[in-house]
């Protein structure tokens, strides 16, 4: 058998649960903005679609949709630690199914990638915490001058920067 017919694309079994996991708790933080909530939920389903279709339009569909739950949530009013989590897990299960769509057509399912899937999460799971928490910080040292619909903004517009610059 050729190495070319041992070749399966797809994401690894991990990342999907990640990816699944993680649009459901960024979508559980938003529930006290149902709107929100149920945005962030249809996006969380093409993110887990994207992953299981190998779908890198799914992916970015789903990223806008949560997007725009963020938005909505800072809108509402959502308090902003609760929008710094929401933001945080968003973008880094976004990242998660970015980088698992990669490993489906570079290495497929057969590659030995856990190692691989767990550093990337936390590398991103860092950097993310750290962005938020300076962000976070630079907020209350504000003392109330910046409204949570404007970090909201920020933090959509990052998300759909990333999606642009792709």
């Amino acid at each position: 058998m050729s190495a070319s017919a041992e070749f399966e694309p797809g994401v690894p079994m991990l990342t999907q649960g990640l990816v699944t996991g993680g649009g459901f708790v960024t979508a559980l933080l938003l529930v006290s903005v149902p709107v929100a909530a149920l945005l962030a939920l249809v996006g969380a389903v093409a993110w887990t679609g994207a992953v299981r279709r190998h779908s890198q339009r799914y992916l970015d569909g789903g990223a806008g949709i949560v997007a725009l739950a963020l938005v909505t949530a800072g809108l509402v009013g959502v308090e902003p630690p609760v929008l710094v989590l929401a933001s945080g897990a968003a973008f880094v299960t976004y990242d998660l199914a970015s980088t698992g769509l990669s490993l489906a057509t570079q290495v497929g399912t057969r590659a030995e990638t856990r190692q691989g899937e767990l550093a990337r999460l936390g590398v991103t799971a860092i950097g993310a915490a750290v962005v938020a928490g300076v962000g976070y910080v630079a907020f209350t040292l504000a003392s109330g001058s910046v409204p949570p619909a404007a970090v909201a903004l920020i933090f959509g517009g990052v998300l759909l920067a990333e999606l642009a610059l792709r």
